[in-house]
């Protein structure tokens, strides 16, 4: 339409003056023209330039794509906003935020040591219970050192546990030290990963006494970083380590580390809060830590329904987002993390859910920030877009993903949603495709000179 509006204005071109003629000023442009309102025009061809160009990142992609971009105002660019797709880590958003609405940025998780026996000139009797609170981020210095962007990230110290143990008195322990993980159900994994996740760093053993994410390898140097596979079971690693940790402190501990649950009854003999819910959730949205993601909506599930187990999460999450008044159509919740291949969302529930959080900062500035930090460090690089933009990336070997916040060119605050689904190693499945339409995001509105546009007159 814009085309054909501007080439009917166009049209009425000045005509030519002959020399020693008067010089009479008459209006080239009808009373009626649209180059009365030029400022319509302009808007006009900016949201056209808008659609053009995210329609070109969009044909770029798979088939199986989505895009939806908002403003204050409303809907600025909608494709297959309804197509269930899934989302890999782009999930994770929903997960925190159902996540800090139960809870607020200020919560933390609990770890503590309990005893059933009592204290006598330093000796415990009977064994010393660890016992998990459920916190994402509980881990050891040797881990800790071993992350990327370890100075900024989240860590609940393992250490500063067993130092609160020994200023409690305790100087000996009789039994053991056994790991309590019965917070939480007994499933280690979501059925239903890829096996191949199972045996990297992508995701450790779940449980509420989780420490060093999942992966086994500090039992004996808790302080020397290294990352190695996953643990058989969490609690009893967790249990290992903090008997390691006791006797560098100099208590004597009887016997092996075990697992099991705490007797009722039992006295607390120290306690370790995490980092706020707010510092954590940088662990979630800013490196992507699978784990983590998958302790909280085990968490939720525990707080709404009772039920420390993924199931119970799920369902305590679609229940949260259907109270929000969201668009739910579509949507498959089948972990926290995003890495289950079955889960599916829709851009339209995407972007709505950004809307609705983007007052929350606890939320929007732990999501990785483009061209500094987390997975967007090394993406959006360019000056007049890093800095500028923050949003969740997802990736899978058959996903592509992208859903957060950009200025757009005049200041206003856009929000997107990009998923797109296709076949492992297709070209056509790259982060080249979103980053390309986050930055037509950020040069909207593109206007042309409004003079151009105006009213016309000629000489004659």
């Amino acid at each position: 339409m814009v085309g054909a509006v501007i080439a009917i204005l166009l049209a009425a071109s000045p005509g030519a003056v002959t020399a020693g003629e008067p010089t009479v000023t008459s209006p080239a442009t009808s009373v009626l023209s649209l180059r009365r309102v030029p400022g319509l025009v302009a808007d006009q061809i900016a949201a056209n330039r808008l659609v053009s160009g995210l329609d070109s990142a969009l044909a770029a992609a798979p088939a199986d794509a989505c895009l939806v971009v908002t403003d204050a105002k409303g809907v600025l660019f909608a494709r297959n906003a309804d197509l269930p797709l899934v989302p890999a880590s782009t999930l994770k958003l929903v997960t925190a935020a159902v996540a800090l609405d139960l809870w607020g940025p200020d919560h933390q998780f609990v770890t503590s040591t309990v005893a059933a026996g009592s204290t006598t000139e330093g000796r415990l009797d009977g064994d010393l219970y660890l016992v998990g609170g459920g916190d994402p981020v509980l881990g050891t210095a040797g881990f800790a050192a071993s992350l990327p962007g370890a100075g900024s990230r989240s860590r609940t110290s393992l250490e500063s546990l067993a130092d609160a143990v020994v200023d409690a008195g305790v100087r000996q322990v009789a039994g053991s030290v056994i790991g309590d993980g019965s917070r939480h159900d007994s499933a280690r994994f979501v059925p239903g990963w890829d096996p191949v996740d199972l045996t990297g760093d992508t995701v450790g053993a779940l449980g509420a006494l989780r420490v060093n994410a999942g992966l086994n390898g500090w039992n004996t140097e808790p302080g020397r970083p290294g990352r190695r596979g996953q643990p058989g079971d969490p609690a009893l690693e967790a249990a290992a380590i903090f008997t390691t940790l006791l006797t560098d402190r100099g208590v004597a501990v009887g016997g092996p580390p075990r697992q099991g649950s705490a007797p009722a009854g039992s006295s607390v003999v120290a306690r370790q809060l995490s980092a706020p819910l707010g510092a954590i959730l940088g662990e979630v949205l800013t490196w992507s830590d699978n784990g983590a993601a998958e302790q909280l909506l085990r968490e939720i599930g525990l707080a709404t329904g009772g039920s420390g187990s993924t199931n119970a999460g799920t369902a305590a999450v679609v229940a949260a987002l259907q109270r929000w008044g969201l668009p739910t159509a579509g949507f498959v919740m089948l972990d926290g993390s995003g890495l289950h291949t079955g889960n599916r969302v829709t851009c339209a529930l995407l972007s709505s859910l950004m809307t609705r959080v983007s007052g929350q900062a606890a939320l929007i500035e732990n999501l990785p920030l483009a061209g500094a930090s987390g997975t967007l460090t090394n993406r959006l690089t360019e000056d007049g877009t890093a800095g500028l933009v923050r949003a969740k990336t997802g990736t899978l070997d058959t996903v592509r993903a992208l859903a957060g916040a950009a200025f757009a060119g005049d200041g206003r605050l856009a929000h997107f949603a990009w998923v797109a689904n296709g076949a492992r190693n297709d070209p056509a499945l790259s982060t080249e495709w979103p980053d390309a339409a986050v930055r037509v995001i950020r040069r909207f509105p593109e206007r042309p000179d409004l003079a151009a546009l105006g009213p016309q007159h000629r000489k004659g």
